[in-house]
């Protein structure tokens, strides 16, 4: 199978987000699938079988000041989804997932008219990009491991039954956006 993996935060040193993505994709590698991991920073160390898409973001939430706007590139600000990341961070937002998950699509409609993904694996992201990866064609899934994401969750996507009663005693829930 072609596999694409998502994950906003990919380093397994900076939270279980990258710690997944690496285990997850060396596993699928190692039974010969092909995978691509689109990632944003931190990004992930270089895994063997894995081919990396990586994804900026401009952290407006952490730049104050004239840092916000790019001496290079002023005008890079203005741009839609650039946008959109620096007006909820000024409006107190964290604007870092929903602003990957629209980057994400983006470069996945360049990335499935060469690689045709068999599946779209989404590591925990829920931005509403998501709802737009639908629809190059490609199958999705999303995997909330938190009970905080489970509000967010039930906006984009479909319930879909957990297997461990431990799942269902913790009040989590498994996910899938077809």
């Amino acid at each position: 199978m072609r596999i694409c993996l998502l994950c906003y935060r990919a380093n397994p040193y900076s939270g279980g987000q990258g710690i997944y993505l690496k285990y997850i994709a060396d596993e699928m590698v190692r039974q010969g699938h092909e995978v691509h991991a689109v990632v944003g920073p931190p990004y992930p160390l270089p895994m063997e079988g894995v081919v990396l898409h990586k994804i900026e973001n401009n952290g407006y939430f952490i730049r104050h000041g004239r840092d916000v706007i790019n001496r290079e590139t002023p005008f890079d600000i203005l741009g839609p989804v650039n946008f959109y990341e620096f007006m909820h961070s000024r409006l107190g937002a964290f604007p870092e997932i929903s602003s990957f998950s629209y980057r994400a699509y983006n470069l996945l409609r360049k990335l499935h008219r060469k690689y045709r993904f068999d599946i779209i694996h989404d590591n925990q992201c829920l931005g509403y990009g998501l709802l737009l990866m639908k629809t190059p064609g490609s199958p999705g899934l999303t995997v909330c491991w938190q009970a905080s994401c489970w509000t967010d969750a039930a906006k984009i996507a479909l319930p879909v039954s957990c297997h461990t009663a431990e799942l269902k005693e913790r009040q989590h829930s498994c996910w899938a956006v077809s």
